[in-house]
């Protein structure tokens, strides 16, 4: 806050509403009645995050983690062969799609 006291802005701001800037609230019954004045607990709520359903996005992610669960799968000798052989094929800078089992800790 004090930089922005300090700034080209800040110095036209208090130039320009220096008198009213440290003043309170008006409050009289007329406005107190219109307005009135909301407890801190109250404005809180206005900000605080929204979620409609509890426990929603819990459950959204667990689906997607039990969706992308694959089994182990054990290749054959001559898949390892294949494999190896594609491996061997492989170059620095080549783009490659691999897919991996990965167990539950």
């Amino acid at each position: 806050m004090e930089n922005y006291k300090n700034s080209k802005i800040g110095r036209e701001t208090a130039q320009k509403y220096g008198d009213i800037l440290e003043m309170e609230r008006p409050q009289t019954e007329e406005s107190l009645r219109k307005h009135p004045r909301m407890t801190l607990q109250n404005r809180a709520k206005i900000f605080s995050p929204f979620s409609p359903l509890r426990g929603y996005d819990e459950q959204l992610a667990a689906e997607k983690q039990r969706t992308e669960r694959v089994t182990k799968r054990i290749l054959t000798e001559e898949e390892m062969s294949a494999l190896a052989d594609r491996l061997m094929q492989v170059t620095k800078g080549m783009t490659i799609t691999a897919r991996y089992f990965k167990e539950d800790t």
